[in-house]
């Protein structure tokens, strides 16, 4: 285990932490300059630091019965079972095995949780810094069969850890406004109170829209990107961070061992397998390894495009590769790119297609399903990659699109109001059979 003294602890929080980049943005707006003395009032944001022992959290691993869903995240699908991630909490269990009557079996809870794969029995899902196997041959009675603990605490997976206070799990969610009357020279965009309380400086007259949303954003959920960061090939668990890719060998299914990391690159975002290769999305482009001797992951070729926040997904040595604007990702482009791969040490762009905020995206047969955020689920006809944004074959509007998973003709999303079920015609036309709602979401 890696400590550091609170001075490393604060200095490493506002490197790492994405929020407080936001935080320093909107300094611009509300600091004020002085050349004479004066005295000012200024009205700031005070957030706390929430630590937990890694003892508390590791003795809450268990299920508590069927939950109601809250804050979906990553999917699963298994062999009729579909696992959904609730954000940093765990994962509900769903026998879809009828996908028109859907019942939530169990909710695992797994604090810290934010992805999943699965293979055979075996669950395998981060909490905060550990690596958990789980057996879920009996849902209502899954049992740890292996951790790796702190795999996840070096690198960049932004834990830190204080030896008197524990492990930093992220802030109060809560925002306290404060005001006080201070000196000119004394402003200052974000600094630390006593008892660990940071503080960051922020005209409220000017923006209190944005600096509600971005306060409540210190939650530690993961909202980055919008496919797996977990993957299964070639008999190893691969997971990434943004920058490394960590293999774990399955070779015992039970008891994944770290065979070792391989550095990437930087902004690696969503992990996807195809053939002996793994896809990875990058906010600068899109990573391509050889992973035929998957103890020994190869580099084989790099994608450049803009900077944007992307996931991709293969088929038929096509990639398809989603770019959509946000807050992390710094850019303003909303397309979908389709990338001939089959040549994967050269891959080549065939196609750009004009989207307006996709996220998520699934294929099956000639029919490509992309989520669209806030605009709805679509489906295309991609017979015909040149065509493929021409060819909207249906458009759900009203709902929120977050990710996207379709086998045998059913495509089943979640986004932030719920689980959604369609079935999809020859033609792409998409008929809801089945809705599980998101309880009590919060804005």
């Amino acid at each position: 285990m890696k400590l550091s003294s609170n001075t490393s602890l604060k200095r490493s929080i506002i490197l790492h932490w994405g929020i407080l980049v936001a935080m320093l943005v909107l300094l611009s707006f509300g600091t004020s300059s002085c050349v004479d003395e004066c005295e000012t009032i200024t009205r700031y944001v005070a957030v706390e630091p929430i630590y937990r022992s890694l003892s508390e959290i590791r003795n809450e691993v268990g299920v508590v019965g069927p939950e109601e869903i809250q804050h979906p995240g990553k999917i699963f699908w298994r062999d009729g079972y579909f696992f959904i991630n609730e954000s940093g909490k765990g994962i509900h269990v769903i026998n879809n095995i009828d996908p028109e009557n859907p019942v939530i079996e169990a909710f695992i809870n797994i604090p810290g949780n934010f992805e999943l794969a699965v293979q055979g029995n075996i669950l395998y899902a981060d909490s905060y810094v550990d690596l958990l196997a789980i057996d879920i041959s009996n849902v209502s009675n899954p049992v740890v069969t292996h951790r790796i603990d702190e795999v996840f605490m070096e690198g960049d997976f932004g834990y830190y850890m204080d030896a008197n206070l524990g492990l930093l799990v992220g802030y109060e969610e809560n925002a306290q406004v404060v005001q006080e009357v201070s000196e000119c020279a004394s402003q200052g965009g974000m600094f630390w109170g006593e008892d660990d309380v940071l503080f960051a400086r922020v005209d409220l007259a000017a923006s209190p829209d944005v600096l509600q949303a971005e306060a409540g954003n210190f939650t530690g959920q993961g909202v980055g990107g919008s496919m797996a960061r977990f993957t299964l090939t070639q008999g190893y668990l691969y997971a990434i961070s943004t920058w490394q890719l960590y293999g774990f060998d399955l070779s015992n299914p039970y008891e994944p061992q770290l065979n070792g990391t391989t550095d990437i690159g930087w902004g690696i975002e969503t992990v996807y397998p195809y053939k002996d290769m793994l896809f990875m999305g990058a906010n600068d482009g899109m990573y391509i390894y050889d992973v035929a001797n998957p103890a020994s992951p190869a580099f084989l070729s790099q994608y450049n495009h803009i900077r944007a926040c992307d996931p991709v997904i293969v088929d038929n040595d096509i990639a398809y590769l989603t770019l959509r604007d946000g807050s992390t990702c710094q850019n303003f482009t909303n397309q979908l790119e389709v990338i001939d791969i089959s040549n994967p040490t050269d891959p080549q762009v065939m196609s750009i297609h004009s989207m307006d905020h996709p996220q998520g995206l699934a294929k099956e047969g000639n029919k490509l399903y992309i989520c669209e955020g806030a605009y709805g689920l679509k489906s295309f006809d991609a017979s015909d990659h040149e065509k493929i944004g021409d060819r909207e074959l249906d458009h759900v509007s009203n709902i929120h699109a977050y990710d996207v998973i379709a086998i045998n003709g059913i495509v089943m999303m979640v986004g932030q109001d719920g689980f959604y079920q369609y079935r999809c015609s020859p033609d792409g036309q998409l008929t809801l059979i089945s809705f599980i709602p998101v309880e009590n979401i919060s804005t």
